[in-house]
């Protein structure tokens, strides 16, 4: 027991603030990832004043990622934390897209035009689909521009539960990690509120995507942890 107590009160702390390194805003909802020799070992998001708090942590050196949605992401490492004692990190993020690098082997079709947009279809392109197959014309859901496709949800940032108000009768309800992985998926849900538990979800921010009418409508929220 005295070893555990000992333990708990030498225990170093991190925190800070994380923002737009053009504008200066506090970015709601970031990711902040603590790894150790690759593993991560714990994690949290920040506040609506852009502010992060681990507690608890050993005294040691660690790796510190900073993720946001549309923003590159960012690595410190070797972040040294000392017995007794909080350390303040302050970071800015810039805003970018992450590309994935497609490696062209052989042109195998030729230009072909696809809802508007022209594109060249190649073999061994990641996630593209086999050059022999016919090519056809799909209407996917397209993001919504108009007010009446709103939808409304609360508390956010949430402890366990999210309450979702849909307008109109929805033909999906999609919630997604920050890195695209689907966690939950609901179809054809009528008119009305709808009550989600998010309480075994890890304190970060999640990705909620409602489909009405062809068209869909991108949200996202946020899990904190008690």
């Amino acid at each position: 027991m005295s070893c555990f107590i000992l333990s708990s009160l030498s225990a170093a702390g991190l925190s800070g603030n994380v923002v737009d390194a053009i504008t200066g805003e506090n970015l709601i909802g970031a990711n902040v990832s603590i790894y150790k020799n690759g593993e991560l070992l714990t994690g949290t998001s920040t506040d609506l004043d852009g502010e992060y708090f681990l507690k608890s942590l050993d005294p040691l050196s660690y790796d510190v990622k900073f993720s946001y949605i549309g923003y590159e992401p960012l690595t410190i490492e070797g972040v040294s934390l000392t017995a007794f004692d909080e350390k303040e990190l302050m970071v800015e993020l810039n805003e970018g897209l992450v590309l994935i690098e497609c490696v062209v082997v052989d042109f195998m079709e030729p230009l072909i035009e696809y809802d508007n947009t022209v594109i060249c279809r190649y073999n061994y392109c990641p996630g593209s689909t086999s050059v022999s197959e016919k090519v056809e014309k799909k209407e996917d859901p397209k993001e919504s521009t108009t007010e009446s496709f709103n939808i409304n949800y609360y508390p956010n940032p949430t402890t366990d539960l999210l309450n979702i108000v849909l307008a109109k009768a929805t033909e999906s309800l999609i919630i997604r990690s920050v890195n695209g992985k689907e966690l939950l998926q609901r179809a054809n849900l009528p008119e009305g509120m709808i009550e989600l538990n998010v309480s075994d979800y890890a304190a970060f921010t999640y990705i909620l995507q409602v489909v009405i009418e062809g068209e869909m409508t991108t949200k996202k929220f946020m899990v904190v942890s008690l």
